[in-house]
């Protein structure tokens, strides 16, 4: 299997931090869909996010997969009978800065300060929401690119991307 290095990592991540503390003692045999059930709802219980519990299972129900075939250690694979709960779907509030108040920060952290990039990067970079009323009358939001009034102090620079591997 072919797999980059940092999706390596993220699969070890789940398999060492989740699986392994979980499963780990059971035989492959003895692995039940109502142990994995009860897992899935006390990942949600923990306050996990729909994302991170499917990723979970699904690295599990895969590896489960491999057991049935080509392995045949097991002629099914129990995650195929567990059932996700419903997760509420959380919504973030954005909050704006104004010019003035981005150069109350900037006098702040000035440059030569460890915020000072990070914080310049992502004021050049944001964008925003903004509300219109469609034919119909309902309010829909476009993504826009945010309204630069300052100049970017940053000198332009070309990046070389160099991965782990040498490329």
């Amino acid at each position: 299997m072919n797999l980059k290095y940092n999706s390596q990592l993220g699969y070890l991540n789940i398999i060492e931090n989740h699986l392994k503390p979980t499963f780990g003692h059971y035989k492959l045999v003895s692995l039940q869909p109502a142990s994995i059930q009860e897992y899935v709802n006390k990942l949600k219980l923990q306050g996990c996010a729909k994302a991170t519990v499917k990723g979970i299972i699904s690295t599990l129900s895969t590896a489960l997969d491999y057991a049935i075939e080509p392995m045949h250690y097991l002629q099914y694979n129990p995650c195929s009978r567990v059932r996700f709960p419903k997760f509420e779907k959380t919504t973030t509030e954005r909050t704006t800065i104004q010019p003035n108040e981005l150069q109350k920060i900037i006098n702040r952290f000035p440059e030569g300060s460890n915020f000072y990039i990070p914080i310049m990067i992502e004021y050049y970079t944001e964008h925003y929401l903004f509300p219109e009323t469609d034919e119909k009358g309902n309010t829909i939001y476009r993504i826009m690119p945010g309204e630069r009034i300052l100049q970017s102090p940053l000198k332009k620079v070309e990046l070389v991307c160099v991965r782990e591997n040498g490329e």
